[in-house]
Order: C-alpha cells, then sequence, then structure tokens
C-alpha cells in the first residue's frame, strides 16, 4: 500500500494502518496520530508493505516546476 501527503488519511480513517508508523501533511500529523497511526516526520516512512509520504512542500517544488515549464 502507498500514501501521499493526506492520501495516507485515507487508510487511516478506514483504519487499515492503525498502529503502523507513517506519514502524511505536516498539518494533518496530530489526527492522522489520533487515528492511532504512528506518526514518523519522514519525508518517506517505509513500514514493509505500507510506504507513506509527507508529500511535496509548495516553496521549492513549485518553484522548480514553474522554471521547467517556462
Amino acid at each position: 500500500m502507498a500514501g501521499v501527503c493526506t492520501g495516507t488519511m485515507l487508510w487511516a480513517h478506514a483504519g487499515v494502518i492503525t498502529g503502523r508508523r507513517a506519514n502524511t501533511h505536516y498539518t494533518a500529523h496530530e489526527e492522522l496520530a489520533e487515528l492511532g497511526v504512528v506518526v514518523v516526520p519522514d519525508r518517506v516512512v517505509d513500514d514493509g508493505d505500507l510506504v507513506t509520504s509527507g508529500g511535496v512542500t509548495s516553496d521549492s517544488t513549485s518553484r522548480c516546476g514553474w522554471w521547467r515549464a517556462n
């Protein structure tokens, strides 16, 4: 399974990743923890058959995309 940014919250609300190590967008860390997930603030969290990521930032990533497009 995989979850990127707040997509990880879908797994959490379904109860599929309760007790597992995962990450989501930093603004949802508290909610993720309240759903019984062990929040790991690493960019990518590999928990065996579950890989999650905090997503992209709106700062440098957006600028790189803009630079390539222009």
